[in-house]
Order: structure tokens, then C-alpha cells, then sequence
């Protein structure tokens, strides 16, 4: 968790935003309120966030650091991506061949675990082994949300079914939305 993320957990929540999930939330609901009252016209919906945002400096700071700093995230993964591409080609981690590569290395040391950053465990400072954990905790969230909407759509289907011939665009949506509620 960086510095910037609030935890909920303390208030019983058990959920985390950062600082740029906040900002991004609230501009959305501004833009969607600015996009209503003035009926998809986009140049006044502009116009009108402009305004809006200029009139709460506080409102405006908050919202440019939260910005600037998803943008440096952004690159500094971007940078990280483009460095794992270039330094370490992974052509023997592809495939069937390349897990089993991965695990003999793994098993051989656990200081040879391979991180998303395209380095090991062993070399990895402490920031890197945050950026994991960040990474990783997002995409544990995600595959929870998932396995609860596909239980939802697999109690809905039935045993010899396929999905497209019992749900429809809608319901799927809709248990889709449940399960990131629960």
C-alpha cells in the first residue's frame, strides 16, 4: 500500500481507495452530473467542469495530484514493462514449458521467484516488492469478484446448459454488479 492510500479497514470496512480512485470517482460524478444538465453536449460539459473545478482550489489541487500521480504510476509501469521486454526475453517462459521453467527455477530458490517487474524476488528493493503486492492484491480482488459472478451464473445455467442459450446481456450484467456488491 502506498503512501497515499487510506485504510478503511480501521472504520470496518475492510476496502482500500486511493487517493487517485477517490479523485477519479469524484470527477466522474461531476462529469456525469455536468453531461445531464447539459445534455450530452460536450464542449459546455467541459466548459462547465472547468468552471466548476476552478471555483474549489482545494477541489482542483487534489484532483491534478491525484492525476499526475496515476500518470507517473502509468509510466513508471510502463517503463518497467517496456525494461522486462527489452532485458529479459522470456521465450522459454511461454507455454506449458515455459511454467515448468519457471517452477524448476522457483524450486531450486525461492530467490529466484519471478516478480511482474521481470526480476526475482531476490533482486527486488523494497518498493518493487510493494508494487507486487499492490498489483497482486488488485488482481486477487478482481478474480474473488469474478468467481462469485460466475457461482451466480452457474446456479442460474444448470447442468447441461450453455450461458447464451438461459442469460441474456442484461442478467449477466446484473449478476455481474451483484457480485462485485457482496
Amino acid at each position: 500500500m502506498n503512501a497515499n492510500t487510506e485504510t478503511n479497514a480501521a472504520q470496518g470496512k475492510g476496502k482500500t481507495k486511493s487517493r487517485t480512485e477517490k479523485a477519479e470517482e469524484s470527477l466522474y460524478h461531476l462529469a456525469r452530473e455536468a453531461y445531464e444538465s447539459h445534455h450530452g453536449d460536450l464542449a459546455e460539459c467541459v466548459a462547465h467542469l472547468s468552471r466548476t473545478l476552478q471555483k474549489s482550489k482545494q477541489t482542483y489541487q487534489a484532483l491534478v495530484d491525484a492525476l499526475v500521480e496515476k500518470a507517473l504510476w502509468d509510466t513508471m509501469r510502463s517503463v518497467r514493462s517496456r525494461l522486462r521486454e527489452s532485458l529479459e526475453p522470456r521465450t522459454e517462459d511461454s507455454g506449458v514449458d515455459g511454467l515448468r521453467a519457471v517452477a524448476r527455477r522457483t524450486q531450486a530458490s525461492l530467490l529466484e521467484y519471478p516478480l511482474s517487474a521481470g526480476i526475482s524476488l531476490g533482486d527486488a528493493t523494497a518498493a518493487e516488492l510493494a508494487m507486487e503486492a499492490e498489483l497482486r492484491e488488485k488482481q486477487a480482488r478482481t478474480n474473488a469478484r469474478n468467481a462469485r459472478w460466475f457461482r451466480l451464473i452457474e446456479e442460474l445455467v444448470g447442468p447441461s446448459k450453455r450461458v447464451r442459450d438461459v442469460l441474456d446481456e442484461a442478467t449477466l450484467q446484473g449478476l455481474y454488479a451483484q457480485a462485485e456488491v457482496q
